[in-house]
């Protein structure tokens, strides 16, 4: 049971290991004066960083227009009694927002997320795909491939706490399984599949 333990942590310290190395959680400022957001655009946002709105002067918002599916939009006020905004994006791609009362002069941003290096899911050895995710209160399981070979399913939060645990023989390749997480809080939760080989796939689930 203990070594059981200690591979769900390792397993989980390699997918963390992004997001706990401090070399890649940066603060990205922007600064908002007026008709201009300085700078224009951020090309190396990393998941896990903080896109920080800073007033300098003027009234002004920073307001999401496209971004990328799944992440969440924003519209807030940056202005002298509102100075500060701070937006963590959690999916990958190109981020676009404006200011609502000057974007008719060009004020207008944009960002664009990756990972960081070194974070990658176990490569989807068992044909299964976790949508939506992020996740704001329920997730499907489908399976993409035959899903004979999958025996069980157990949910661990960051720590290696487990939070759920399901049978999942016996499932046709059509079914979906819903599961609940809405009494979860926010945050990077783990999904852990097995096989009837004794193997493993993991899945990484960001809960809104």
């Amino acid at each position: 049971m203990k070594k059981h333990y200690f591979y769900i942590l390792s397993i989980i310290s390699l997918l963390l290991m992004g997001f706990s190395d401090p070399s890649f959680a940066t603060k990205w400022q922007v600064n908002v004066a007026n008709f201009v957001f300085t700078p224009a655009s951020l090309p190396n946002v990393l998941i896990g960083d903080t896109v920080h709105f800073q007033w300098v002067s003027g009234t002004h918002t920073t307001t999401s227009t496209t971004i990328p599916a799944g992440a969440a939009t924003w519209d807030h006020p940056i202005t002298s009694t509102s100075q500060v905004f701070d937006y963590i994006p959690t999916v990958p791609g190109s981020y676009n927002y404006k200011c609502t009362i000057h974007a008719a002069m060009g004020m207008v941003g944009s960002f664009t997320v990756t990972y960081p290096t070194g974070i990658s899911e176990q490569r989807n050895a068992l044909g299964i795909d976790i949508f939506p995710n992020p996740v704001q209160n329920v997730a499907f399981i489908k399976m993409i491939s035959d899903p004979a070979h999958v025996t069980g399913l157990k949910i661990y939060d960051i720590t290696g706490k487990t939070i759920m645990v399901k049978d999942l023989k016996n499932l046709s390749q059509d079914q979906l399984l819903t599961i609940d997480l809405s009494t979860l809080n926010s945050g990077i939760y783990f999904a852990l599949f097995t096989d009837n080989e004794n193997g493993t796939t993991v899945k990484r689930i960001i809960k809104k």
